[in-house]
């Protein structure tokens, strides 16, 4: 998956992860716990993606939808829909793992911000690509997200990002794996019930 994340050097992260360790517990404002979280994560070899950033740079296929998708870890598949951007021209994508209008907590929402002539008007269904055993987290599956390439909607996805958000749309990419040939025809039969 070809997306721009955020560049700091790992020495420089260290560095600013020390400045903000060095910050009395009861002195750290809200912003400061954020950016310890943010720099923790880059000394520790993560890149920063804005997610924001990465849907409006790869942009709508030909049919006026999405080129990525995004879930929760925990989902089994995605559905997307045009959403209406409360406060904000245009309209973006919801990605959840039920269909439906109501909004849940646990939907993700990204700005577009384009024109709904120029968006997609059913809601459309991924399958969420499975986490190989090398790069699965632990505990807490429902903590992390799952950032994909949708080479077509409905088929199952072979080029995904493994990130935990940091804070709003900047997440830290923990692992970048591609299931082969063989491994995305296995689960899609698995998905289809043969």
């Amino acid at each position: 998956m070809n997306v721009d994340t955020l560049v700091i050097s790992q020495n420089e992260a260290i560095e600013k992860l020390e400045q903000y360790q060095r910050i009395a517990l009861k002195k750290r404002t809200r912003e400061d716990q954020k950016l310890l979280a943010l720099y923790d994560q880059v000394a520790g070899g993560a890149r920063v993606l804005n997610l924001t950033a990465a849907f409006r740079q790869t942009g709508l296929n030909d049919f006026k939808q999405p080129r990525l998708a995004i879930s929760r870890a925990d989902w089994p598949q995605v559905f997307c829909q045009a959403w209406s951007l409360p406060g904000l021209p245009g309209y973006g994508v919801k990605f959840s793992d039920v269909t439906g209008w109501r909004n849940h907590v646990r939907d993700i929402t990204v700005a577009l911000n384009v024109p709904y002539s120029c968006i997609f008007e059913r809601t459309i269904v991924s399958p969420v690509p499975h986490i190989p055993p090398s790069a699965r987290p632990r505990f807490g599956l429902h903590n992390y997200h799952i950032l994909f390439e949708v080479k077509q909607w409905s088929v199952y996805p072979v080029d995904p990002f493994l990130m935990k958000r940091i804070s709003g749309m900047l997440f830290a990419v923990l692992a970048e794996w591609e299931l082969s040939p063989l491994e995305a025809s296995l689960l899609e039969s698995m998905r289809e019930g043969v």
